[in-house]
């Protein structure tokens, strides 16, 4: 069974939240960041990639790339999920991957993501009906920027 210790929903991907608070607090040695851009964008890999924490690997996947491969990870491998948007998400666990909680961090306001759900993580309509569907489905959808701060438990 694959061992997905966190998944969390940010656009930033790995940064200082992450790479001091979320990977030590979850002992992730695997941050697989799942979606379709950045799986084909170069520089913004070599970009995320200098705020992994030394040791912990990092891989980049299209969404359903996550998908085919995501149960072929080594129980050694403690992965810490990341995607950026609720769609996505929900695409992952609607095609068999094992998502308990989705923690929600930063996603920043745009015309296009006009919908604050939190503080720092906004999204367009359709993101947010995918995040109701997440909770019908029983996942536990929460805020929480680091691990120290008390989760947020989104309601819908």
């Amino acid at each position: 069974m694959v061992n997905i210790v966190h998944t969390r929903l940010d656009d930033r991907y790995i940064h200082g939240q992450v790479a001091t608070g979320w990977i030590p607090h979850t002992q992730s040695n695997l941050v697989v960041i799942c979606n379709d851009a950045v799986a084909e964008d170069e520089m913004r890999k070599q970009l995320i990639s200098i705020a992994a924490p030394e040791g912990v690997g990092v891989r980049y996947f299209s969404v359903q790339k996550t998908i085919d491969v995501i149960h072929q990870a080594s129980q050694k491998q403690h992965i810490l999920l990341m995607t950026d948007n609720p769609l996505d998400a929900l695409k992952l666990v609607e095609n068999g991957v094992p998502i308990k909680e989705i923690n929600l961090g930063n996603r920043a306001w745009s015309a296009e993501h006009d919908i604050k759900v939190y503080k720092s993580y906004h999204v367009s309509s359709e993101e947010k009906a995918a995040l109701d569907t997440l909770v019908s489905k029983g996942i536990t959808v929460y805020y929480a920027l680091t691990p120290n701060d008390s989760k947020q438990v989104y309601k819908g």
